[in-house]
């Protein structure tokens, strides 16, 4: 055991050093900034409007305010325009309430509009100064005497989503359970993953069951079942916690993101593909007509350093053309020995207006991935139970980083077009593109000898490729009929995508699980599996909203028509085709008076899913059904928004983890999931941002061959968060946050025969950030208590050690 505890001893003293170096880098950090910070303010104080200047003409200056409401929450949206003679310039508050202007000197008149509030004019003198900025503007409420709810987005709060009715209908008003992680908060807690942003939202939690290798997949569930990641409404094929397609999943970085939307139950009937969890809807950084430009530097723990840039603005004069860029470069070593978790991004976009109606944007975007190690599994005994030696340490490797690798890389490109007729048509197509492919080799466990100390492993080698297209359009307008207002939706859809997939299987080297000895000589195993599955699907939806009074009802139906097909290349022969063809459909109904909004609602879901199992047998689709009533309440004059939530999700064939082939799945009969859900997010004092989540559920196989009235795996029952983060406004030291949160998980099961049981844990998150005029300095640690806990079991031996303290510095600044 010396080599091991060699190992422990190093990463102990690595992970203290590294926090000493972080508390150092804020602390200098700091000090630079506020030097830097006072010779800009005193160079702009020098700059004065030379008097009697009444023409704007000449320099322009860069000129940026925010509009707030009376109680402090941000108005975003917001229309602004500067007007000065014949000069006119318009423009908008971002999701934050801020606008910038690009404006030679002289006197303008401000004038700002934004839906329930009453419109205000303002004045404002422009000097020479190359940056200015401008006063607050508060805005009141439209009446007084009228309960008008506070829509704006505040902190923890988004008043709009798009992503469950494809319409611009307030959440408070849908008849369906939706959660937003704004771009507040993942700026307050600065996530390194998609499973990390989820950590404070009710109905999700993270399922990493491979330790750190996030760089792998985007592991999590919501409501205890499968979900999708989408990005900017169309989903990504084989994402998320898809295990057939493992590495192979395509993935999206936090650092492009401006924020998600994560729509709870089925939303088969407009976005076709879905699983019965819900979707998790990316939506990605835009080009900005305000010039923005920001560099950003990371050090954190285990020697992760991370250097990202954000470029944004008008290229041209009339700002018709903007562009967008961003992307990441990172080294980082990680708890476990020998994996690494070095990225790479980026993130182009263009948008071009051609008229005020119109909106056409093309993107792209790179992602590579590369370690040595991608797994970190290990037994339960010694882990989840005490062994004879005790426990492992968190660090153990029981693969073999001189043998192990595994990169990826994934290219996403694609456009979109949005037009808004004169009248009440509005037409949006969007097309696109993807392809990943990825090249791994590794072991795992298969078997603990009499011994309990020397282990069976297999030796896997798999090198995917995965491509797809993936286009939708749709129309909406709206019309009355005395006094209905209605809200029609159409479209139609369609996606392909192709997955290769070349996988190898051998005996592999035994591991004293207590004393690893890497470099015994595996070699990569013959591919023994060589298959093409590729898959067609086409969709015609529709929807229809009625609001009338108070009320809000909603119905849709969609038809899908599918074609799958396996193909082996080794026998050059079709294994399995199939033509799967479904109609599915929602329909909810909400009330909505003074805030307070209860609703009811029934939705099914439809997923052809690619992938074969163990046998080469290709998977059948898996549908479902969800039986939801609640209650949301939005206070109308406090930023506050909480979320109640009853649900009942039935499931067919179901994916889960193969006990014999955990690198593969199988297809259960049916699950049935009852449970609760419980979120509050809000700001209080208008300083103190929290976000607040409660989940209950009892996922139960009611129909299933071996596994009759069991619970799925890595599921817990309850599982609870909050998250609090104060930020002074006022007096010293303006601009400083300090941000602290919990995290419960409880205990699950770590096999499909419910033998074993994982212990439930809770961790302690912590944040302190200072952000000055151009720069922003933050400090975010995870597991600030250092616990030893295991995530979760797929089996006796695919268990896997949750992160422990790690600490991340961050240094921004903008110009």
């Amino acid at each position: 055991m010396t080599a091991l505890w060699k190992v422990m001893r190093k990463n102990e003293e690595m992970k203290s050093w590294n926090m000493g170096r972080l508390a150092a880098f804020f602390v200098l950090a700091i000090g630079v900034s506020g030097t830097l910070t006072t010779n800009t303010l005193a160079q702009h104080s020098e700059g004065a409007m030379p008097p009697g200047h009444s023409i704007c003409s000449g320099t322009r200056s860069s000129i940026s305010g925010v509009i707030s409401d009376t109680t402090g929450a941000l108005v975003p949206f917001a229309t602004v325009k500067a007007t000065c003679g014949t000069l006119l310039q318009e423009t908008k508050t971002d999701e934050k309430g801020a606008y910038r202007f690009s404006l030679p000197t002289g006197s303008f008149t401000l004038e700002v509009h934004a839906d329930g509030y009453a419109s205000k004019i303002d004045s404002l003198r422009v000097s020479s100064s190359p940056q200015q900025e401008a006063s607050p503007i508060v805005l009141a409420i439209a009446s007084a005497s009228s309960s008008v709810t506070v829509t704006a987005d505040s902190g923890m709060i988004a008043s709009f989503a798009t992503s469950s009715t494809k319409t611009d209908t307030p959440i408070l008003e849908q008849p369906f359970s939706i959660s937003t992680i704004t771009h507040d908060q993942l700026i307050q807690q600065n996530p390194q993953s998609i499973a990390d942003t989820l950590a404070y939202t009710a109905g999700a939690q993270s399922l990493a069951v491979n330790g750190p290798a996030v760089m792998a997949v985007d592991s999590f569930n919501l409501r205890g079942t499968a979900a999708d990641e989408y990005l900017d409404g169309m989903r990504i094929p084989q994402s998320s916690n898809a295990v057939q397609s493992g590495p192979a999943s395509l993935q999206l970085d936090p650092n492009d993101l401006e924020q998600l939307d994560v729509l709870l139950g089925p939303s088969s009937t407009l976005y076709g593909q879905s699983n019965l969890g819900g979707i998790v809807d990316a939506v990605s950084k835009q080009p900005t007509t305000i010039p923005y430009r920001s560099l950003q530097l990371q050090i954190g723990s285990y020697d992760r350093y991370q250097g990202a840039g954000d470029f944004s603005g008008p290229l041209d004069h009339s700002g018709n053309l903007l562009y967008r860029i961003d992307g990441i470069v990172r080294r980082a070593d990680t708890f476990v020995y020998g994996m690494q978790d070095n990225r790479f991004t980026l993130n182009p976009t263009i948008t071009w207006h051609p008229s005020l109606n119109t909106t056409v944007s093309i993107y792209a975007k790179y992602l590579r991935n590369s370690t040595d190690s991608v797994t970190a599994y290990v037994p339960a005994l010694g882990t989840v139970t005490p062994a004879s030696y005790g426990y492992l340490p968190v660090s153990i490797n029981l693969s073999d980083p001189t043998y192990d690798r595994y990169r990826k890389n994934q290219f996403f490109t694609g456009y979109s077009i949005d037009h808004r007729s004169a009248g009440r048509w509005q037409v949006r197509h969007q097309l696109r593109y993807v392809h990943t492919d990825a090249n791994m080799r590794f072991l795992y466990l298969t078997g603990l000898q009499a011994d309990d100390v020397t282990a069976s492993r297999t030796n896997y080698n798999y090198v995917p490729t995965l491509q797809g297209i993936q286009t939708d359009t749709h129309a909406q307008t709206s019309l009355r009929t005395g006094p209905l207002k209605h809200t029609l939706l159409g479209g139609l859809d369609f996606q392909w995508q192709r997955l290769d997939s070349r996988q190898g299987f051998a005996a592999g080297s035994t591991i004293n699980v207590t004393n690893p000895i890497y470099g015994q000589g595996d070699t990569l195993p013959a591919v023994s599996v060589n298959q093409r599955q590729s898959q067609f699907q086409g969709g015609l939806y529709g929807q229809e909203q009625m609001d009338v009074s108070h009320f809000t009802v909603i119905a849709g139906g969609r038809v899908d028509f599918t074609a799958q097909n396996t193909f082996d290349n080794l026998k050059n022969v079709t294994l399995a085709s199939q033509s799967p063809h479904a109609f599915s459909g929602h329909a909810g109904v909400s009330y909505h008076i003074a805030g307070l909004a209860p609703y009811f609602g029934y939705s099914t879901s439809f997923l052809p899913t690619l992938g074969s199992d163990v046998t080469g047998k290709p998977y059948v689709p898996t549908t479902g059904s969800n039986l939801e009533g609640g209650v949301k309440y939005q206070f109308t004059r406090v930023p506050l928004m909480v979320r109640v939530a009853g649900f009942n999700l039935r499931q067919h064939n179901v994916l889960q983890p193969n006990p014999v082939a955990p690198t593969t799945s199988i297809q259960t009969g049916e699950v049935q999931t009852s449970g609760v859900e419980v979120q509050a997010n809000g700001t209080a004092l208008r300083s103190l941002d929290y976000a607040t989540a409660y989940t209950h559920i009892n996922p139960v196989n009611t129909v299933s061959t071996n596994y009759q009235d069991k619970q799925p795996t890595t599921v817990s029952n309850d599982t609870a968060s909050v998250w609090l983060h104060y930020t002074v406004h006022h007096g010293l030291p303006t601009g400083l946050g300090v941000g602290a949160g919990s995290r419960y998980a409880g205990p699950s099961w770590g096999t499909v025969a419910n033998d074993l049981r994982v212990p439930g844990f809770t961790l302690f998150d912590a944040a302190l950030d200072y952000t000055l005029e151009k720069w922003r300095f933050a400090l975010n640690t995870k597991n600030i208590g250092d616990r030893r806990y295991v995530n979760g079991c797929s089996n006796q031996f695919f268990c896997a050690y949750g992160a422990p303290r790690t600490v991340v510095g961050t240094a921004t600044f903008t110009f």
